[in-house]
């Protein structure tokens, strides 16, 4: 009787552990097949999840176990009502977002912007743009790769300035040779997760290769 119990309580055990799902969910994850891929090789015990759209995210986390690990963006997280570990770069858990012009430019609610993808999905992105810069979000043109935006910045007579993160300065600076002018908007949450710390900071590594928020490593706090 003892080992039949013994036998179902590691059955059970087992069927948790296969059970266990990954939700990761970053706006910028062009590459989602490649990442999720990635990531089941690192865990093939686990149900690998990976989002580039915050409705899908939403629908799919509504029904996720208290054992899941789930990775995205501090507002979109927020905005769920799920707390968990904030990530911590450099001593900060914020991020910084700047507005990058080729002149000075004044801002308020009469300026259009151009937003480069970053971690906060649209929605939040253009609630922080109207906060930020008191302008309305239809203000703020979507958002779209750097290498596409700043053509867009050089010529467009209507479109002054590009709305990017810190993680971004240094790529915008060296695909303008430094003839922008940088200035600091505000700051947003960094990353939040849930579930087992040691895996969510493995999974970080491999998100890191893809995400620049990530590289150079950050402490899950």
């Amino acid at each position: 009787m003892k080992r039949l119990l013994m036998f179902f309580w590691v059955l059970c055990c087992c069927i948790d552990l296969y059970s266990q799902k990954i939700y990761v969910y970053f706006p910028t994850l062009t590459q989602s097949i490649a990442i999720a891929n990635e990531l089941r090789s690192s865990f093939p015990e686990h149900d690998v999840l990976v989002y580039g759209k915050a409705v899908d995210f939403q629908r799919a986390v509504a029904d996720r176990q208290d054992n899941d690990i789930v990775i995205g963006p501090g507002e979109t997280m927020a905005g769920l009502g799920i707390e968990g570990y904030t990530a911590v770069k450099n001593g900060s858990n914020q991020m910084k977002y700047l507005l990058a012009s080729f002149e000075e430019v004044e801002v308020n609610s009469e300026i259009i912007v151009a937003v480069v993808n970053t971690i906060m999905d649209r929605t939040a992105l253009r609630s922080f743009v109207a906060e930020v810069m008191g302008a309305s979000p239809r203000s703020a043109v979507p958002t779209g790769k750097l290498e596409d935006l700043i053509p867009v910045l050089r010529s467009s007579a209507s479109v002054k300035a590009i709305v990017i993160s810190e993680f971004n300065k240094d790529e915008v600076m060296r695909l303008t040779q430094d003839e922008l002018v940088i200035r600091e908007l505000g700051q947003s949450a960094m990353p939040v997760a849930v579930g087992d710390k040691e895996k969510i900071s493995e999974i970080t590594k491999i998100l890191s290769n893809y995400m620049k928020v990530f590289q150079g490593g950050v402490e899950w706090r």
